[in-house]
């Protein structure tokens, strides 16, 4: 697509060009012609923040008087005459030391007087973006943009949805850390409305999730994007990401197919323990619902062993998200749920059978799996750093 470096006629060049694509009779092609509009719009988007905080950010700026100066200059040529006079007086008598005292004198008084007189510097306020098109506007863009492609392509607008929310998302985080610098309730007001647009696209993929998306593998495929969109946005409110993560949670719960029931509420337990401190102000811990997540999956993955022996694969899997969080320090996941179900597997794996030549390789591949993850236990009983906290890991 052309752009300009106007971002106001690059705007509009992207709305004629939606326009034209969009007249009737090629309807059938929207959706390979409106997703490089809304990625051309998307680094628009960037550019016009970058401007925005700029802008914002710009301290104001302290202008000299030309009087100061002068008065500077005169400073510097009358110390040049004391030191001269210094110097012939040094050869004087005594009167000529008591008239050096006394011009001394008077000349710091005629400083006093010039300070005191000095008119207050001139303070240029800090400049203002002129733009017509700022972020909000093309944020309007870009949802109507994607509202008509979901028309054609549900799955390929859900994913621009979840595109846009990182976007409005990093606005947000750049809205915040640009508070140092900008007048603070202003800051404040801008992240929070950023906040909500990245809420809005979010909610807009959900409902295109539960009205277009119903293949199993690409509901599987939604939910994944979905984990790592959430994970990837820092800025919600705390009661906005609980009923997002809740809503994703139910979704994974309800998959079809049992294998990617199990493995979708496995990988939404990381919606509940996020960041690498628990310090960090964008952290959210919940380490109960870590544990729900994990047992309904060994639930699941219990009546999947029963349906094929090939499915002791996900008792693996769940194993490496338990020595994830207990290396992460959740306080609820304990080393007996690490060896409990080192054990489990192990009894699974010797009483194993096959009923194929398939589920014999996908047997394979597991047993590689998991002794990958017991010589990982066994390194971190070995080291001095964490031999301590894996101690008491039976493996």
């Amino acid at each position: 697509l052309r752009h300009d470096d106007d971002t106001d006629i690059h705007y509009k060049m992207l709305v004629l060009a939606k326009q034209h694509l969009c007249r009737a009779g090629v309807t059938g092609r929207l959706k390979f012609t409106l997703p490089p509009i809304v990625f051309e719009s998307l680094k628009l988007l960037k550019k016009v923040r970058r401007m925005e905080i700029s802008t914002a950010a710009a301290a104001t700026t302290t202008v000299v008087p030309a009087d100061k100066e002068e008065k500077e200059g005169d400073e510097k040529t009358d110390e040049d005459e004391k030191e001269g006079d210094k110097k012939e007086e040094e050869k004087g008598d005594e009167e000529g030391e008591a008239t050096e005292e006394k011009e001394k004198e008077g000349e710091e008084a005629k400083e006093k007087e010039e300070t005191e007189k000095e008119p207050a510097a001139e303070v240029v306020p800090s400049p203002v973006f002129n733009k017509k098109i700022n972020c909000r506007k093309i944020f309007v863009f870009i949802q109507k943009t994607i509202a008509m492609l979901s028309l054609t392509d549900p799955e390929a607008s859900f994913k621009l949805n979840l595109e846009a929310a990182i976007a409005a998302d990093r606005c947000a985080v750049l809205a915040a850390a640009a508070s140092s610098t900008t007048d603070q309730s202003t800051t404040t007001t801008t992240t929070t409305d950023y906040s909500a647009i990245s809420y809005e696209f979010i909610a807009q993929a959900f409902q295109l999730y539960e009205d277009e998306i119903s293949e199993s593998k690409a509901q599987q495929r939604s939910i994944e994007l979905v984990v790592g969109t959430l994970l990837s946005c820092k800025t919600f409110e705390k009661d906005d990401y609980e009923a997002l993560i809740t809503k994703t949670a139910q979704y994974a719960a309800k998959l079809l197919k049992k294998p990617d029931q199990c493995r979708m509420v496995t990988l939404c337990s990381h919606l509940f323990f996020t960041g690498v401190d628990a310090n960090d102000k964008q952290t959210y811990r919940n380490p109960q619902r870590v544990l729900e997540c994990l047992q309904r999956a060994l639930k699941i993955a219990d009546a999947c062993s029963m349906a094929s022996s090939a499915n002791v694969q996900l008792f693996v899997e769940i194993l490496e998200h338990y020595v994830y969080y207990f290396e992460k320090d959740n306080p609820v996941i304990s080393d007996k749920f690490v060896s409990g179900l080192v054990a489990l597997i192990k009894e699974h794996m010797e009483s194993i059978g096959f009923s194929s030549s398939a589920d014999q390789m996908v047997f394979a591949e597991t047993q590689g799996h998991y002794r990958q993850i017991l010589r990982y236990l066994q390194k971190k009983k070995e080291e001095s750093e964490s031999s301590e906290k894996f101690a008491n890991v039976v493996c």
